[in-house]
């Protein structure tokens, strides 16, 4: 199902020369950005790169319509201040410079209610089993509590048969990965709302206090 948010990923090798602003406001962590409901969120890595996401909210076949070539820097320029509008022009440096690679990345998630047959030889975990998008953090933290999990149905003898355990960790996967679906959909609309910066600073405080 299409979440109704599309972003745009960018990747930028050698950050600190060719996106020396941004790169700089990082002070090597991350930066996240809220206005008119929309999100531009990056940080550095390691090896020197940046990844940085520009999310708004729009029809689903929206990008396909207006007909962008993602290889074409200026034609994501025009994109950008076409639909983020109000954003400041400091924000052009990740889409002028030489390095960057673009990726559309419309949004989608699972049903919350989905369910299937399990099979005796084949099961699903991670991204294959629970789709969501990536504005919780929690995509990654399921899977890997899924492998966690399946290994423990797999291996520590409470189950009479190889279809029982499969089946377990099924049923409890697709719970957890659709408590964490909800969770990141709600945080979407958090994050994409008129009142975002608002609502994620105390979001944030309140979490520091917990």
């Amino acid at each position: 199902m299409y979440a109704g948010i599309t972003l745009i990923e960018g990747n930028i090798y050698e950050a600190k020369k060719n996106v020396p602003n941004l790169f700089e406001l990082t002070k090597g962590g991350k930066v996240m950005a809220f206005g008119e409901g929309q999100f531009i969120g990056y940080g550095t890595k390691e090896d020197g790169s940046v990844m940085f996401v520009a999310s708004t909210k729009m029809p689903e076949n929206e990008l396909e319509k207006i007909a962008v070539d993602f290889r074409d820097k200026k034609q994501v320029l025009h994109w950008f201040k076409n639909y983020f509008s109000g954003w400041d022009s400091s924000w052009y440096e990740f889409f002028t410079n030489d390095s960057v690679q673009f990726i559309p990345r419309p949004q989608y998630y699972f049903p919350l209610d989905q369910n299937w047959e399990t099979q005796t030889n084949l099961t699903i975990i991670g991204d294959a089993a629970h789709r969501m998008p990536p504005f919780a953090g929690e995509g990654a933290n399921v899977a890997m509590q899924d492998a966690f999990e399946l290994t423990e149905c797999l291996t520590n003898g409470k189950h009479e048969t190889l279809l029982d355990a499969i089946g377990y960790f099924e049923k409890d996967m697709i719970r957890r990965g659709a408590e964490a679906t909800q969770e990141t959909l709600e945080n979407s609309d958090r994050m994409h709302s008129t009142n975002a910066l608002s609502t994620m600073l105390a979001f944030f405080g309140q979490s520091i206090k917990d």
